[in-house]
């Protein structure tokens, strides 16, 4: 179920629970930004990624409209991977294996025999598969300069003497998805929620090769009742 939520949809929140970066604390320090869970009204689409969406339908019973949405396909594997071997112990054949499943089963067996191991093994896992991608270092300029901005479908530029840099694997669509399906995952299992999702895909006018017609998710108190509620997120 998890691999068809590989997409983002621009949508309106109007009311919707959704993840937002922005300044949160009220003291001295009002430049560093932090993402919350909110009710978030938006006057301009914003993109957002398919976990985080169908959470809100769970916490609203509401869906905000999806204006076109674009999915993440992979492609083929790198003919020039090799095996490695982390900390000289544990075997990595990314040819053949899942990488991050195999680095955090391996970061299991060894936690109470090499603890060591196991904490480099733990970094690996959240650096890795999320952290290299959304590595942002924030430099506070005596002057300020011209940066640019990106914000839904809107970009331009304006003057900060703040520069957030980005760093060298940033790529932030290839983290947002694992942030939010933890959320996602957190969510569910903190209300004893099972959660069934069938997509249908159609084909689209709008830029993006295929855009979700809806969502469909079941998702049940608990796995011993037939009671069940249906939600949709509506493609207008």
């Amino acid at each position: 179920m998890w691999k068809q939520l590989s997409f983002f949809a621009l949508v309106k929140p109007k009311g919707d629970i959704l993840p937002v970066r922005t300044v949160y604390s009220a003291g001295h320090n009002k430049r560093t930004q932090n993402i919350g869970l909110n009710y978030l009204n938006a006057k301009t689409p914003v993109w957002y990624a398919a976990p985080d969406l169908i959470a809100s339908r769970i916490l609203t019973d509401k869906s905000p409209p999806i204006h076109k949405a674009i999915r993440m396909v992979s492609g083929n594997s790198q003919k020039s991977l090799e095996t490695t071997n982390l900390g000289g112990m544990v075997e990595i054949k990314p040819a053949e294996t899942d990488f991050y499943r195999t680095v955090i089963e391996q970061r299991v067996s060894h936690k109470k025999t090499n603890k060591a191991l196991a904490d480099f093994l733990k970094v690996l896992a959240n650096s890795g598969s999320y952290g290299l991608f959304v590595e942002v270092n924030t430099e506070r300029k005596k002057k300020e300069m011209k940066v640019s901005y990106f914000s839904g479908e809107e970009k331009g530029r304006v003057a900060s003497n703040y520069v957030e840099k980005p760093g060298a694997w940033y790529f932030p669509p290839l983290a947002n998805p694992t942030l939010c399906l933890l959320r996602l995952t957190n969510l569910t299992a903190r209300n004893g929620v099972h959660l069934r999702v069938s997509i249908s895909w159609t084909a689209s006018p709008i830029k993006s090769p295929c855009s979700p017609r809806y969502i469909r998710t079941r998702w049940f108190p608990n796995p011993s009742e037939s009671y069940f509620a249906s939600t949709w997120v509506n493609r207008r």
